[in-house]
């Protein structure tokens, strides 16, 4: 028999927690990259397995049986323990645990009876420690281009399908001589010249179907920037414009040249 729960249980009841207190299942010794674990009210392991034990020093004989406290070190005993009390108590949850040099996702919930109420508890561990150095690099990597784009000394802006400026940076505004939220209201094509669309619309094609290569190309805009020498006309300023493919949008990199 099992470590009794704090009540008195059905035979069906009891006969599930003997069945769920058996790790010999299959799935439990197949499970990929973590482990599957159940435990009862005194936070005791009934039963675990799968592939992910090995990899950090773990097995069935060194959980089974004996408590988070028992089992683990303090601190990670600590982090588990009011985890697993909330799924005896009905709360399911989620999070993040590092063991073993490796970092977890931990998902627990309650095994429930037939009165609604908690007969134990189980964890579904899972090795997520690649996901979350590529999700960490990501993060370094958004943080990188949001300096570059909000600091550069020049125009760069993404665009999306429908020409629309999603995002704008400082130089471009001051280029242009718009606020953001105006350009942000406009497309390209409202700033380019018309003699010059059907040519930018055209080598804008063939960057969205599939050109991998940096399209650069010169168009005029029919708005000056507000800061204007005086001494050339709307249609007199041009643009020399670097577009690369987003996956969902256009990013563009605008400098001024004089005609």
């Amino acid at each position: 028999m099992n470590p009794a729960v704090p009540r008195q249980l059905s035979a069906r009841d009891r006969q599930a927690l003997d069945l769920l207190a058996s790790s010999d299942h299959p799935i439990v010794h197949s499970f990929p990259h973590g482990a599957p674990i159940v435990y009862d009210h005194d936070l005791r392991h009934l039963s675990a397995g799968g592939l992910g034990l090995a990899k950090v020093g773990l097995s069935r004989e060194l959980l089974e049986g004996k408590t988070i406290f028992e089992a683990f070190p303090p601190e990670t005993a600590a982090a588990l323990e009011p985890r697993y009390r909330a799924a005896l108590a009905g709360e399911s949850s989620s999070f993040d645990v590092p063991y073993g040099g490796r970092m977890f996702s931990l998902r627990l919930g309650p095994i429930l009876g037939e009165d609604g109420v908690a007969l134990a508890g189980m964890a579904f561990s899972q090795d997520v420690t690649e996901t979350r150095h590529g999700e960490q690099q990501l993060r370094e990597s958004e943080q990188r281009f949001r300096l570059a784009f909000e600091h550069a000394p020049i125009g760069i802006a993404i665009v999306g399908l429908d020409g629309l400026f999603r995002e704008v940076n400082p130089a471009l505004c001051r280029l242009m001589g718009y606020p953001a939220e105006r350009l942000l209201a406009l497309t390209f094509q409202d700033i380019t010249h018309p003699d010059d669309l059907d040519a930018d619309l055209s080598l804008l094609a063939q960057l969205l179907v599939g050109s991998s290569t940096p399209t650069r190309w010169r168009s005029g805009t029919t708005r000056p920037p507000a800061r204007s020498c005086g001494c050339c006309s709307p249609s007199a300023w041009s643009w020399r414009t670097t577009a690369s493919r987003c996956t969902s949008s256009a990013r563009s990199r605008t400098s001024p040249i004089a005609r």
